[in-house]
């Protein structure tokens, strides 16, 4: 009796997932930081959602003699007028031109996400960048970025703000003054002033503050000082 090439084998994969899988990988794409700064404009552009309306409003905006006030930050002005103008350049141009394509349209996320999903005006978007819109769009463009050391308090901070976001959530509490983001659970803590941190659930290395427990300490030496000074 013949067998089946595609039967069924106890312990073994079907043939048909064996092809699908392999398949799958066969289709793994190349990607890079690069690539991508030159298809994120385009990709948004064709998403037809309400987003790409707003970056497409937003393409060629020229810049106003209006300045921005100090105290001002959003919404963040075009960083850099006609990157999207049809021009001839180099491999090095187009390159930076990609790079800044791209940096137009996260700066745009940002001021849609701001705006609670709304268009912001084109005025508004021209006028020169304030001193600090100026200092956050070059932090936002820089390679670089800080971070604080790892140690005891930053894994403390990490703990608490998951403390802080569960009690948010539970409380039905939003980001809108105006509005909550659900009911909230029943019993909740709304009289609450501080919140109680559940070590129950955390982590062993999530929890580095703790009271003394004499049995984790280890005492060595054969205590031959004098205790008096």
């Amino acid at each position: 009796m013949s067998q089946d090439p595609n039967a069924y084998v106890p312990g073994s994969k079907p043939a048909r997932l064996k092809e699908s899988a392999k398949s799958a990988w066969d289709k793994l794409q190349d990607f890079s930081f690069s690539k991508w700064c030159r298809t994120v404009c385009s990709k948004i552009l064709t998403s037809r959602t309400a987003f790409a309306q707003f970056v497409r409003s937003t393409l060629h905006i020229e810049r106003s003699s209006l300045q921005n006030p100090e105290k001002v930050l959003f919404p963040l002005p075009i960083p850099k007028p006609g990157v999207f103008e049809p021009r001839k350049y180099g491999s090095r141009a187009r390159k930076q031109k990609s790079f800044d394509q791209a940096f137009h349209c996260t700066v745009m996320a940002l001021n849609y996400l701001h705006a609670d999903f709304r268009f912001v005006a084109p005025e508004a978007l021209a006028k020169e960048p304030s001193e600090a819109q100026l200092a956050l769009l070059g932090r936002l463009c820089s390679g670089q970025f800080s971070v604080p050391g790892s140690g005891r308090r930053s894994t403390s901070l990490v703990a608490l703000l998951a403390d802080l976001s569960d009690f948010l959530t539970w409380e039905g509490l939003g980001g809108d003054g105006y509005h909550r983001g659900f009911h909230g659970a029943p019993g909740g803590l709304r009289e609450a002033t501080e919140v109680e941190p559940d070590l129950s659930k955390r982590a062993e290395e999530l929890c580095p503050y703790r009271s003394l427990d004499a049995s984790r300490l280890k005492i060595t030496g054969e205590a031959k000082w004098d205790p008096q000074p």
